[in-house]
């Protein structure tokens, strides 16, 4: 009995490397960001120069489009540090604000709920898009009018500058991420399916590595990003 639990077990992980890789590399970029994020908490009461922000900012940005364009052509020793570096920065720059905001004003119980529902989401997309539940022809107009409709309140929002539509649209924001989430869980379970259907030789350990990184790297940024959107939501 125990002997055939075991092959189970081998089974499913040699079927799943690629989503087991992609998970594990998410957990680590999380905190690789939370330590970004609680480095700006440490040094908040620091007048940072202003072109140290910008530049700070403006590196994160080209290494987003970098690693989300060409991280899958990339060698897995070139992409893991430049992932590492970025989600450093996204969590400098993104979940630093997010966190100092709701700590400063003792509001930890939100904090903790605003930790727990992106990840929760995270949990259940992946689930609903493993068993087959989501379909991207779906998501899309989902996505498409969810888009339109934050594009049209931003370009409201110069005229006028009341709470209400800037908590809109990060409510609109955070629906739109997760749209986005469940469209990468979908394209990393379809990519796992043709992986496993490869040969041996062709599932090397570095193109897995490779794959887990580049896939975990673009969940945590939809995390991160889910994050951003629900604490400016329930921010003041």
């Amino acid at each position: 009995m125990n002997t055939k639990t075991n092959d189970l077990k081998t089974n499913i992980i040699r079927n799943n490397k690629i989503i087991g890789g992609s998970i594990l590399s998410l957990a680590f970029f999380i905190i690789v960001a939370l330590a970004g994020g609680i480095l700006y908490n440490y040094i908040f009461n620091i007048n940072l120069q202003l072109w140290v922000i910008l530049a700070g900012t403006l590196l994160d940005c080209a290494l987003i489009i970098i690693i989300l364009v060409f991280g899958h052509k990339m060698k897995a020793y070139i992409l893991g540090p430049l992932a590492s570096i970025s989600m450093f920065l996204l969590g400098f720059y993104g979940l630093g604000y997010g966190i100092n905001q709701f700590v400063s004003s003792n509001e930890l119980i939100k904090l903790t709920a605003i930790f727990f529902i992106p990840a929760a989401s995270m949990v259940l997309i992946g689930a609903l898009a493993y068993f087959n539940v989501l379909k991207i022809n779906k998501i899309t107009p989902i996505m498409i009018t969810l888009f339109i409709t934050m594009i049209i309140l931003m370009l409201v929002s110069w005229f006028s500058s009341h709470q209400l539509i800037f908590t809109i649209i990060s409510g609109i924001g955070f629906l739109l991420t997760l749209c986005y989430m469940a469209i990468d869980w979908l394209i990393i379970i379809k990519f796992n399916n043709n992986f496993k259907k490869l040969t041996p030789e062709e599932q090397s350990i570095s193109e897995s590595i490779k794959w887990s990184i580049y896939f975990g790297y673009r969940l945590a940024f939809d995390y991160i990003y889910a994050f951003i959107y629900l604490s400016n939501f329930f921010g003041k």
